[in-house]
């Protein structure tokens, strides 16, 4: 494994020093309003928002309040009476992409408030299943504290731009306007409050996009930063990222948590179903989405040829990191049979060549097993379920048995723990791949 012989812990100085001069690091720091903490939910989340109004605020893709939800660890034995944890879970949300162009998609989440925990949590399960026994973040029944992050920049985590108004732009944001009226009229029936912020008669009728995953992103990890009670700084901190989230927590999160939280932290990351290794044929999607989110702008110019809006951006970028960070550890969870990476991919007719085409783009995670053996961990099977499932670290289906191979939970918990029986699994049927 590409290690060097004396492993400082964390990302190292030079490297550092190249993200800071490509400008990654710029909107770090920024504080989130004490008052919105009377904000709570039933599942013991407070809400932090910033107003999209001000200068170099991060905001959700109309414009509209970003916000994440903190929730201080507890002790199951007392249901959410809050205690001390040296531990700490940033998890960033998924929902889908925005880009423009010839091969326009508008499928992203556009409002942070359709992602409030307590929604997300009515189909509870995975590592939000606070009371399962085999939940990996559980630690002798201490839940650790958790950030959690809705995502509503429609650029993967990864977007610094603001993009003008389009038609169908608008038919998807007046949509989106309607499902959070629709909701809302959900809870109102069930005896529940609305989503906090942006009422339907404050938002605007004809916005831009504003795609600034980047800024969104310091500003949750900046509000992680601040915000662990009783001055208990984490020694242990699992970067979780679902889908669009796991791209982020694969990419600009990693050297963030390291900038904000330092080198002696022990991070370990989790990227559930988040699509790293790129469809490079579809030059056109490459293209539109390298112009609308300003793609590529904050990689290092040492990150290779490969480290290009056209190339295999994500991969590089992970390679160069693990080269950079010698105590970081990543594990990555895909199903072959994902129909919302495929679609992405445009890969989503289930002809042979299809599913070849996909079954390839996840192979090229195996290079970095190889390379980092011990430091980089695939969990890539196909799902029981014939339409397919996209990822599980969120879904109740995480806890299920999977026939002949360890399960999900129990192998996420020996990778959070370091364990040296940890497999690299690869299961194609007819085949097993353990190493490219």
């Amino acid at each position: 494994e590409s290690t060097a012989p004396f492993c400082e812990g964390g990302l190292k100085k030079s490297a550092e020093q190249e993200l800071k001069g490509q400008g990654l690091f710029k909107y770090l720091g920024v504080k989130p309003p004490e008052q919105d903490l009377i904000y709570a939910d039933q599942l013991g989340f407070k809400r932090w928002s910033w107003d999209a109004s001000l200068e170099d605020a991060p905001k959700c893709i109309a414009g509209t309040d970003f916000a994440v939800y903190f929730r201080q660890a507890t002790d199951l034995t007392t249901p959410l009476q809050e205690v001390s944890s040296d531990k700490l879970v940033i998890f960033l949300q998924g929902g889908g992409a925005c880009w423009g162009g010839s091969t326009s998609k508008y499928a992203c989440n556009v409002f942070e408030q359709l992602q409030a925990p307590l929604l997300i949590n009515s189909d509870i399960g995975g590592i939000f299943d606070f009371q399962n026994q085999a939940n990996p973040i559980v630690d002798d029944g201490i839940v650790p504290n958790i950030i959690y992050v809705p995502y509503c920049d429609g650029s993967a985590w990864s977007g610094d731009n603001t993009v003008e108004k389009s038609v169908e732009w608008k038919d998807w944001y007046t949509q989106q306007v309607g499902r959070l009226v629709a909701v809302n009229a959900g809870l109102k029936t069930i005896g529940l409050p609305p989503l906090p912020g942006a009422p339907p008669d404050a938002l605007p009728t004809d916005p831009g996009r504003n795609h600034l995953g980047i800024r969104n992103l310091s500003a949750a990890i900046s509000a992680a930063n601040q915000s662990m009670v009783g001055n208990v700084s984490p020694n242990t901190i699992y970067l979780i990222g679902h889908s669009a989230g796991g791209v982020g927590v694969s990419t600009a999160a990693m050297p963030m948590v390291r900038k904000a939280f330092g080198g002696d932290v022990e991070l370990v990351v989790f990227n559930d179903a988040g699509p790293i290794a790129i469809n490079t044929v579809e030059t056109s999607d490459l293209h539109a989405r390298a112009d609308d989110w300003s793609l590529g702008k904050f990689y290092p110019p040492s990150c290779g040829s490969d480290c290009n809006v056209l190339g295999q951006l994500g991969l590089a970028f992970v390679d160069w990191y693990l080269k950079n960070d010698c105590t970081v550890r990543i594990a990555h969870f895909s199903f072959l049979n994902d129909p919302v990476n495929r679609e992405y991919y445009r890969l989503e007719d289930d002809t042979i060549m299809n599913r070849v085409k996909y079954t390839g783009l996840l192979k090229k995670h195996l290079t970095l097993n190889c390379k980092y053996p011990n430091r980089y961990k695939n969990y890539i099977i196909r799902s029981p379920y014939p339409e397919g499932l996209h990822g599980a670290i969120q879904w109740s289906y995480f806890y299920q048995p999977i026939p002949f191979l360890p399960n999900l939970p129990d192998w996420t918990g020996a990778f959070f723990d370091n364990e040296d029986n940890v497999k690299n699994i690869f299961i194609v049927p007819g085949s097993i791949c353990l190493c490219a």
